[in-house]
């Protein structure tokens, strides 16, 4: 990551004054602005507050402007922050105190940087209501794009994020196309690890479940349900996220430690398990991302 940031930097420096004007890093000196590190800290606070936070997620850069209110004064933060994970865009602001809902794009193993930088101006350009110049404009354009192309080829080399998989709108098509059949498993008479795991979380509308036994920690696992996701691994509190919520952020699956980061936790599957963590990961976000349909699915009585 450190070599990644120093070549942003390098591009800062590189490139000409309009584009500088509004770029900001997490180095510094800044060719134009003492306050760089005063706007990047504003940037993060204004677009992260309200969202999920991804464990060892790392904010890279912010492309944009801050945006005075009238009659407040108070300025927010209009733009771009890239970081490890994503791009979470803000293309306006409210005159009072609750802002409107950032867009995020979150990064995956087979993206292109200028298809994102592109997908992620659009989102932005929906909007100008700051009436911004064609220059400022084309310069905060420049920059996504050229950054999101410095970013994300080699975030995507350290193989964190889940590889693209075969969209069925289908839940049990989609199941059965990543091999994950044998993984996930409905609620039977038969499947008693699965029972005690519902019980003992007093899990109501469980759709599919993966759970894993052990003699001297019991029963824990992971459910998908209509409402999301609730996972409790032994030892840690249980942990529950709605689909709204893993939208905004999508889970990273950890191949080196076969496990995956939810709130402030891990879930680590079981050795038999593990072949299929980056498949389990990618049908959840898939189905965060609206991708598969769960109306079909009917829950066990």
């Amino acid at each position: 990551m450190e070599q990644l940031i120093k070549q942003i930097q390098q591009y800062l420096l590189d490139t000409d004054k309009i584009n500088q004007g509004v770029l900001f890093t997490t180095q510094n000196p800044h060719p134009l602005f003492a306050d760089n590190t005063q706007v990047l800290e504003t940037a993060q606070s204004d677009l992260l507050n309200n969202i999920s936070q991804i464990p060892g997620e790392q904010t890279l850069a912010f492309v944009g402007i801050r945006a005075t209110i009238p009659l407040s004064g108070q300025k927010k933060s209009i733009g771009f922050l890239i970081t490890n994970f994503r791009i979470i865009i803000q293309n306006t602001f409210s005159l009072f105190k609750a802002q409107p809902k950032v867009s995020i794009i979150a990064f995956t193993q087979k993206q292109q940087g200028d298809q994102v930088a592109l997908q992620a101006w659009e989102i932005f350009f929906k909007i100008n209501a700051l009436g911004l110049s064609a220059d400022t404009l084309y310069a905060i354009k420049q920059n996504v794009i050229n950054i999101t192309a410095i970013v994300l080829p080699q975030v995507q080399a350290l193989h964190i994020f889940p590889l693209p998989t075969p969209v069925y709108q289908d839940l049990i098509q989609h199941i059965t196309a990543l091999h994950l059949d044998g993984v996930l498993e409905p609620l039977t008479a038969q499947n008693k690890p699965l029972q005690d795991f519902v019980t003992q979380n007093k899990i109501t509308d469980l759709l599919y479940g993966c759970v894993k036994e052990s003699l001297l920690t019991g029963v824990s696992g992971l459910a998908i349900t209509k409402q999301g996701i609730v996972c409790k691994d032994a030892f840690k509190k249980l942990c529950t996220l709605s689909w709204a919520e893993l939208k905004d952020t999508p889970l990273i699956w950890d191949a080196k430690h076969n496990s995956f980061s939810i709130e402030k936790s891990t879930f680590t599957l079981s050795k038999q398990q593990t072949p299929y963590g980056s498949a389990l990961i990618g049908l959840i976000n898939d189905i965060a991302e609206g991708k598969v349909s769960l109306q079909t699915v009917t829950t066990p009585s």
